[in-house]
């Protein structure tokens, strides 16, 4: 008889992102009131937003451009094997 085991992890994939100064200075004026939007939305539990917050234009202009960006590097962070535990769960095998 056959059945699956399943193992849920949590994973953290950051990526180091990379815009041209110019395209960023195009759609919000500064270098500054980008880095304001992006305070605004990290959603880290230690994330401390400054500045003021981004009008949904901006909001959508920031995921319009970050979409675009250039990945430098990226890297994992299995939490779960940090933190030595993860949820298994066990169900039937769809070919049995």
């Amino acid at each position: 008889m056959k059945f699956e085991q399943i193992e849920i992890h949590e994973v953290y994939l950051y990526k180091t992102m990379e815009l041209e100064d110019e395209a960023v200075i195009e759609k919000f004026g500064t270098k500054e009131r980008f880095n304001e939007i992006l305070s605004h939305l990290n959603e880290m539990p230690d994330a401390e937003p400054f500045g003021e917050e981004p009008s949904d234009e901006e909001e959508e202009s920031f995921y319009e451009l970050a979409n675009e960006a250039d990945v430098d590097d990226s890297r994992e962070d299995w939490v779960t094997d940090r933190d030595g535990g993860y949820s298994t769960i066990f169900r039937p095998s769809e070919e049995d």
